[in-house]
């Protein structure tokens, strides 16, 4: 009976010791498996929260697209024709004589075109000599002339016979 009864206790205990180790390698293969899927669903999470940022982008894209072809529209309205942009050296002309400017001169720079080549500027130089009230007033009739220009740097400098002479940078747009 003493034999018979070891037998059973070693039998329950390698039955207990073979189900816990049993047990131990199911959690452990599941657990890896568990850590795959999860890293997997971190991914394609990352993946649908990325693609509803580029979509959400190229809406916000689409949306300024289509705010731009108004503006694109209202450019080609308002700019002048690359060759029109040489009558703005006769303008040019026309305020400096209208404010009583005495010598002055006009010269163009380089060209340049903008993005899809839809657009352009031209830099422009201008010198003028004359009272400083009409130095003002020359530079406020060529910023209300019918061409868009960006005066990128003037100088305004008194003479020794109390006239001033102005020096004046800057581009002038057109479309192509």
């Amino acid at each position: 009976m003493d034999n018979n009864f070891r037998k059973k206790i070693i039998l329950t205990i390698g039955f207990g010791v073979a189900i816990v180790l049993f047990l131990i390698i199911l959690l452990f293969f599941f657990g890896r498996e568990i850590a795959s899927l999860s890293k997997n669903i971190v991914e394609s999470r990352q993946q649908i929260e990325k693609q509803n940022r580029d979509t959400a982008l190229f809406f916000e894209l689409r949306q300024n697209f289509e705010t731009a072809k108004g503006y694109e529209k209202f450019l080609n309205q308002v700019l002048p024709q690359r060759e029109e942009i040489f009558l703005f050296k006769e303008e040019v002309n026309k305020i400096s004589v209208a404010n009583n400017l005495g010598h002055s001169s006009f010269n163009f720079g380089s060209e340049s075109l903008g993005p899809e080549g839809l657009f352009g500027k031209v830099k422009f130089v201008v010198y003028a000599e004359g009272e400083y009230q009409n130095i003002l007033s020359f530079l406020k009739d060529l910023e209300k002339s019918r061409y868009f220009i960006n005066l990128s740097n003037f100088d305004i400098i008194r003479r020794e016979d109390g006239r001033f002479q102005g020096y004046f940078n800057g581009y002038v747009f057109f479309r192509s």
